[in-house]
């Protein structure tokens, strides 16, 4: 199988070379998309798919509790806050996190997994949760993403003022944190939303 997977892989790598030196003129070189274009839509994620499954072999990964953590190549240890960095943060499957970072969608469906992570677990923590409005709502998932669970637990009179539906309570509680003191406007913006309903 995996003898059959390479050939084929160097035979599409073999087809997309001819395809885009002939395509090309002498005073060009390919850009990317230039080279992959040529492919079908289904050859190309099937090239993908089977390429990735490749790498992951090769590269390794570094998880604690089922869930990828950054971690430093050199040595193949979770990065801590703290630590000295021999080589390059990593994360998944060999992504430099340093030299490539992340594309805006990339970003992008991270944090809205997060949020929906965050969304999944606040009615469970907190059954009055799932009866607030939506402002309000989003006030608790930007509190939870921003703080984790356990300092978000620790706001014992905020919390007690949202379960009851005291706004006022909630957002003077709020605002007089470190938390708010810390992050500014975002403390503000989250006041409003809360006051505001």
């Amino acid at each position: 199988m995996q003898r059959k997977l390479i050939t084929i892989l160097y035979g599409v790598c073999l087809l997309a070379f001819n395809g885009v030196t002939s395509a090309m003129d002498s005073t060009r070189t390919p850009t990317t998309l230039q080279s992959v274009a040529w492919l079908k839509w289904e050859t190309r994620q099937m090239l993908i798919k089977h390429t990735a499954e490749y790498i992951k072999k090769n590269e390794g990964k570094v998880m604690v509790n089922g869930r990828h953590f950054a971690y430093d190549d050199a040595c193949g240890k979770p990065c801590k806050s703290g630590d000295s960095i021999k080589g390059l943060i990593t994360a998944g499957y060999g992504r430099n996190l340093m030299g490539r970072g992340l594309s805006e969608e990339e970003a992008l469906y991270l944090l809205q997994n997060d949020v929906d992570e965050c969304l999944q677990e606040l009615p469970l923590t907190y059954p009055w949760f799932s009866n607030l409005s939506d402002n309000r709502k989003m006030a608790m998932i930007d509190l939870r993403f921003n703080l984790g669970a356990y300092k978000l637990s620790q706001f014992k009179k905020f919390l007690a003022a949202m379960s009851a539906g005291d706004w006022v309570t909630a957002s003077a509680e709020l605002m007089d944190s470190s938390y708010a003191k810390q992050v500014g406007q975002r403390a503000n913006r989250n006041r409003d939303l809360i006051l505001g309903g």
